[in-house]
């Protein structure tokens, strides 16, 4: 797997980045913890709109595990020159900044499919907020987790002891999330989350709602 890039007016039609006729990836695997693929990438922007950045935070995997990556851009014609957190002309194996312990916890051996928000509202350690897929080879679940920069991150509730986001009952599947943030909604539905699982015989795309990021309520479907 690598990660392309394409832009739309609508956000119906789009054009994929290419050099000349042909497709090109902006993310592709490199050396060490993402040797094998790349790919669930989450991007925000910070800056007014004529200087900032680009921030990516993405899933790697060495074929073993999966761990979550981090990459960033400038803001100027071309948002698809990346540099991966942790590389240098002497350092070619970038670093993850949400790697997998043999600790026994419920999110210890896969890390990926980051969500990541910025809110310059909240207090300073926690205005980045992620949400990722975790497993411990069993099932995967939805957890959470803060941090002032981006790079280092507390789990919620601790990082001695993660502990899994309830989603009404698919909490034990939850993959690809996709979560954004509106304090203009009404508080019961500030936060609100699209995401895959299984109903017991076809994976599903559902919805659910939070006021706070951490208590989700599935919304029904018609």
């Amino acid at each position: 797997y690598q990660i392309l890039h394409a832009t739309s007016t609508n956000g119906i039609d789009w054009d994929r980045h290419k050099d000349g006729e042909v497709t090109v990836a902006v993310l592709s695997p490199s050396y060490g913890e993402e040797s094998k693929y790349v790919d669930g990438p989450s991007v925000i922007y910070e800056g007014d709109g004529t200087t900032g950045e680009y921030r990516m935070w993405y899933s790697a995997t060495d074929g073993n595990n999966w761990r979550i990556f981090y990459a960033t851009s400038p803001h100027d014609d071309d948002q698809t020159k990346l540099d991966k957190y942790g590389t240098s002309p002497t350092d070619t194996y970038p670093n993850n900044v949400m790697d997998r312990f043999a600790d026994k916890n419920l999110d210890d051996w896969h890390k990926h499919e980051p969500t990541v928000i910025f809110d310059p509202g909240l207090p300073e350690n926690q205005r980045y907020k992620m949400w990722y897929v975790a497993s411990d080879f069993h099932a995967y679940r939805l957890f959470h987790a803060t941090s002032p920069n981006g790079i280092e991150w507390k789990k919620y509730p601790s990082d001695d002891k993660p502990y899994p986001l309830q989603v009404d009952f698919t909490d034990d599947t939850v993959r690809d999330p996709t979560i954004i943030y509106n304090p203009e909604f009404p508080i019961e539905e500030q936060y609100k989350m699209w995401y895959s699982a299984p109903d017991g015989s076809h994976w599903r795309i559902f919805h659910a709602t939070s006021p706070d990021g951490i208590f989700w309520t599935k919304r029904n479907i018609n």
